[in-house]
């Protein structure tokens, strides 16, 4: 069955669960309002004791079926969010920044290939994998996008993300939980669990003295019911202690209270994230080591995050207006209980860290597997030491199956140029992106858009999108300069590097651009990188003549059929012969 039909299959599933779901709420809403009617009316009852025990019975049923009704309202969040998460794999394109950051955050400034290959922003390489809901997810996913890691890595991220393509019901039980808490999981600070020993102490003293306070004014308030005379000096008493630990202390750790009172809702959605991992049976090696590091002693990590939780709950209600005045006044729970979390951070809050970071790990995990899960005919990656791009039914990944256009392509040796000419719009850029996305997949561990790809650890370079900058007063010319210093030391230094070049120079003069990309070809045979260079100057095909075994041309046709341009987009050995700019010009009315 296709994964397509697969999703409808669980669309029309959880559809038919919310339909089932609101009509249980309906006919209980119904009981409800009945029994709460029915209790209200048997209070009239004589005699009295008796109209009590049916009361207390019918409150009773009451009260159980609220709590049902609760539970029903809580299954019935979960299935509109199964609801919301199918639709939109199915429809990608539909409300796509609703539910998934772009990446454009994540977007450097000066980076070898980023731009030019679309890793970020809004319909990039990122967009198409990125199912994260924490900041540790996205940011883990972009590290993977943006450097090389290690064979061993790559490898034991795809067998994670095998084993996860094929566990749906973990995935979706992960996609759930996020979306449900999605609105609050957005931060990335470390300082934030790491306990202040200063506010500990002042904390320490507040307590202290809240303890006298505590008896004082109780004693006070017992008087005063018993002996109303000494209502005022209760309530001198009150406000004194009040302004003292309120309005003096309080200042002093006040900044604790403030940086930890919003993370209740992101640690709620933690607790989830790590009951859903810690029941889990994983086999991948990888997996496993990530399980054992939400591990504490002989507890599971949830339970130390629900006592963590309990505290900020119980903090967090210095903010009612009747609960504040009236219980945190003489027992003073705030503080008692940020003075709990400060040490609560200082047993748990480096692990609780390290705990986001493996949840951000098997986020992005699970968004790359969800990417293997939709694409069932890509393939993993086979990395070789030795220098090698094999590639078999290249295609892009951005662009949809039923337009996508595949090629085959290899190079196998580091010291090789292959040019690749062609008319405007055959599809030479695209390709160039083709290679090096599909390699900034395969080295983050993921599967590529290929029927086979051999490659090794390669450094991708690219220069395609060069921009000038009145604000740093730089021509583009200027900046293809920058640019191509800056690929030429960087790829003296690496033998795995591997250069993709669109159009060199060409900000400056035809005559001068030809001269150039001919120097800049030879500096990359001396240098003995390999490269794709794309280009409209067919007298730089010449140079496979000169260098026959280390020069190679490519070219990308087009066919002109009654003054119409078509593209095939099939990369093909041999150098273009055909053009189109005179084409292009006439029909905008311009004569050649």
């Amino acid at each position: 069955m296709k994964v397509n039909d697969l999703y409808k299959q669980e669309l029309s599933k959880h559809q038919l669960n919310i339909t089932y779901l609101l009509k249980r709420r309906h006919k209980f809403g119904g009981f409800r309002l009945l029994f709460f009617v029915l209790a209200f009316v048997s209070l009239f009852i004589k005699p009295f004791s008796l109209g009590f025990v049916v009361f207390t019975i019918l409150l009773s049923a009451f009260a159980f079926l609220l709590k049902y009704d609760l539970r029903l309202k809580r299954q019935l969040e979960k299935e509109k969010a199964h609801v919301k998460l199918i639709d939109f794999e199915l429809n990608p394109a539909n409300g796509k920044h609703a539910l998934f950051d772009d990446g454009e955050r994540y977007k450097p400034k000066d980076h070898a290939y980023a731009k030019d290959l679309d890793v970020f922003g809004k319909g990039s390489v990122f967009e198409l994998i990125n199912r994260c809901f924490t900041r540790w997810g996205e940011s883990t996913l972009s590290k993977w996008l943006l450097n090389m890691s290690d064979v061993e890595v790559i490898m034991q991220r795809q067998q994670a993300v095998d084993e996860l393509s094929l566990m749906t019901n973990f995935r979706q039980e992960l996609a759930v939980n996020g979306f449900l808490n999605q609105a609050s999981v957005k931060t990335e600070d470390e300082k934030l669990w790491k306990p202040n020993d200063k506010a500990i102490g002042k904390m320490s003293k507040a307590i202290a003295l809240s303890r006298f306070f505590t008896v004082l004014n109780s004693t006070l308030l017992v008087l005063t019911i018993l002996n109303p005379s000494l209502f005022v000096g209760f309530i001198l008493s009150y406000f004194i202690s009040y302004y003292i630990i309120y309005y003096i202390y309080w200042k002093k750790f006040s900044n604790c209270f403030h940086s930890i009172s919003k993370t209740e809702a992101e640690i709620k959605l933690y607790i989830e994230f790590l009951k859903s991992i810690e029941k889990q049976e994983f086999t991948s090696r990888r997996l496993i080591a990530l399980q054992q590091e939400i591990k504490v002693d002989s507890k599971l990590a949830f339970q130390e995050l629900k006592k963590l939780e309990l505290l900020i709950k119980w903090t967090n209600y210095r903010l009612n207006m009747l609960f504040q005045p009236s219980v945190n006044a003489f027992f003073y729970i705030d503080i008692k209980c940020l003075l709990k979390i400060e040490k609560w951070k200082a047993r748990h809050g480096a692990s609780y860290v390290k705990w986001q970071k493996t949840i951000g790990e098997i986020e992005a995990l699970s968004s790359l597997a969800n990417l293997r899960y939709k694409n069932q005919n890509w393939v993993f990656p086979t990395i070789t030491s030795d220098f090698q791009f094999k590639a078999v039914g290249i295609g892009h990944p951005l662009i949809e199956s039923e337009n996508r256009i595949v090629n085959n392509y290899s190079i196998n040796q580091p010291k090789g140029v292959d040019i690749v000419t062609g008319s405007n719009m055959s599809g030479k850029s695209t390709f160039l992106r083709t290679v090096g996305v599909n390699a900034v997949l395969a080295l983050a561990g993921s599967v590529v858009c290929c029927k086979y790809l051999e490659l090794a650890p390669l450094k991708i370079m690219t220069y395609m999108r060069i921009e000038d900058s009145l604000i740093d007063g730089t021509s583009t010319f200027y900046a293809e300069i920058k640019r191509l210093k800056k690929i030429m030391q960087e790829s003296e230094k690496d033998q795995y590097a591997f250069l993709l070049l669109d159009e060199l120079l060409r900000g400056t003069n035809s005559n001068d651009k030809e001269k150039g990309t001919i120097a800049i070809t030879n500096k990359i045979l001396e240098d003995k990188t390999a490269a794709i260079v794309a280009t409209h100057d067919l007298n730089i095909t010449g140079l496979a003549d000169v260098y026959p075994n280390r020069i190679r041309n490519f070219y990308f046709d087009i066919k002109i059929v009654n003054g119409k341009m078509t593209f095939d987009y099939f990369l093909t050995p041999g150098v273009c012969q055909s053009a189109n700019a005179s084409i292009l010009l006439n029909e905008i009315g311009l004569k050649l």
